[in-house]
């Protein structure tokens, strides 16, 4: 075992934020450190018989340039965790995890069980990777127009006052939303969610001024009012004596604030994330416009997702808030499920390359799937048998607008965006049209 000061002086001399130039060189020196002893482990003569478990943490996290032991929210407690050996399972680790967790996960690898403390032994979990198409139920480009392209789940938007659609966005135009507009998503209140209707992702690209008073919403479906159910992302919600983006979850009965994040000049344009997994854990991604992606994390249990308010882009779900939002917005979508760190990831390198969501939708596999009433889909070439589903056989949204007009299925003829359909069997690089779910009989 050894330890490594770098970056708690790192942060001391500067600033946590791994944004912070002294910060940043110091984590890359402690990573050069990390990588000389695997380079020494592996180069054991009797390495391939031996059977080692590698545990990286840090003892706190930080705030501005303390360690944010006194009201500093998740910054403090919010550590890495990896566990690297040939006995670990690839995968996000589930729930929220702690540094003590170590312990019990090196006593474990010896056979030693812990019992009695609140230590637990830690393991990745396996992910099955998924379409980013899936369970994609809002898709705002802002391209050409406000529309959602991801159409028939009857949500659809609906202008208030006077944003705009404006050039010069991240990817493409974007919309701009001036002091009293905002942007209402109508009937996603009705959305179903995965995981007990719990889970669920949200992703935004926003160029703002640091907002100075108030606390304005980005994207909500609660009333920005104490405990109140349903989900909030906060243009700049003082939080332990600074203002910054924030998340906010609520029950009913009790709140998650997660943040602040700083927030870069209005020059920027700026990522952010926000997903629930099903047990539990809420976290709030930032990604910088120098390529830096950072996230926060707490566990909130008892957090109540659907509410009787639709989705508000620039205003929260009742639309009367006082703290406007000023600003502007662009590439936003909404899933119905948690997306994988990996996804959150590709979406966001994409979006500072310039590759906007809908391109990523695009490249997403799927399969021919006989919808029909025969049992040999050889039989019949009626295209009326035959729809596209994702790698799991789950029926696929509706195209987006401004695809190609058809694609072409291996060993097969072609499919028909405009129908969905098609007499082919095989996969497809492209996405189609959504078959009813109760008619996708399997994969061809």
């Amino acid at each position: 075992m050894f330890f490594i000061n770098e970056p708690d002086a790192g942060g001391h001399a500067g600033n946590y934020y791994p944004y912070t130039t002294g910060y940043r060189n110091s984590l890359a020196a402690s990573d050069g450190y990390l990588g000389q002893c695997l380079s020494a482990i592996a180069s054991r003569p009797t390495f391939a018989d031996e059977d080692w478990l590698i545990l990286v943490t840090s003892d706190h996290g930080g705030y501005l340039t303390t360690h944010g032991a006194a009201g500093s929210g998740t910054h403090g407690i919010t550590v890495p965790i990896v566990i690297a050996g040939t006995s670990v399972t690839a995968g996000r680790i589930p729930g929220l995890s702690y540094n003590f967790d170590v312990c019990a996960s090196a006593l474990a690898h010896f056979g030693i069980t812990v019992s009695g403390m609140e230590a637990t032994a830690r393991d990745g979990a396996a992910e099955t990777a998924r379409p980013i198409s899936a369970g994609l139920a809002a898709y705002l480009p802002f391209d050409d127009d406000f529309d959602n392209k991801i159409t028939g789940n009857n949500v659809t938007t609906e202008k208030v006052s006077s944003p705009a659609i404006t050039a010069g966005g991240r990817i493409g135009s974007y919309c701009d939303i001036p002091t009293g507009s905002y942007l209402r998503l109508k009937n996603s209140q009705s959305l179903a969610y995965e995981g007990g209707d719990k889970s669920y992702t949200a992703i935004v690209w926003v160029k703002m001024n640091q907002v100075s008073s108030g606390d304005p919403a980005i994207l909500a479906n609660k009333n920005w009012s104490g405990n109140a159910a349903g989900t909030l992302l906060c243009a700049g919600k003082l939080l332990y004596n600074y203002r910054g983006v924030t998340l906010n979850s609520g029950s009913g009965n009790g709140r998650l604030d997660i943040g602040p994040y700083h927030v870069e000049d209005n020059t920027k344009w700026t990522f952010y994330a926000i997903s629930r997994w099903d047990d539990g854990t809420h976290i709030i991604y930032q990604g910088r416009s120098d390529g830096t992606l950072n996230w926060n994390a707490l566990t909130f249990d008892t957090f109540v997702l659907k509410t009787t308010y639709p989705f508000c882009i620039g205003q929260d779900g009742t639309g009367n808030y006082g703290s406007k939002f000023v600003g502007g917005v662009d590439d936003v979508a909404i899933w119905t499920r948690a997306l994988r760190h990996e996804d959150i990831r590709r979406i966001y390198e994409s979006g500072l390359a310039g590759t906007a969501i809908g391109d990523l939708l695009t490249a997403d596999p799927a399969t021919a799937v006989w919808t029909g009433a025969g049992s040999n889909p050889s039989d019949s070439a009626d295209p009326a048998n035959w729809s596209c589903a994702d790698e799991e056989s789950n029926p696929l949204p509706d195209a987006i607008p401004g695809l190609a007009t058809a694609v072409t299925i291996s060993g097969a003829t072609t499919f028909d965006l405009a129908d969905g359909k098609g007499t082919g069997v095989g996969s497809t690089s492209r996405r189609s049209r959504t078959a009813p779910a109760s008619t996708c009989a399997g994969s061809a």
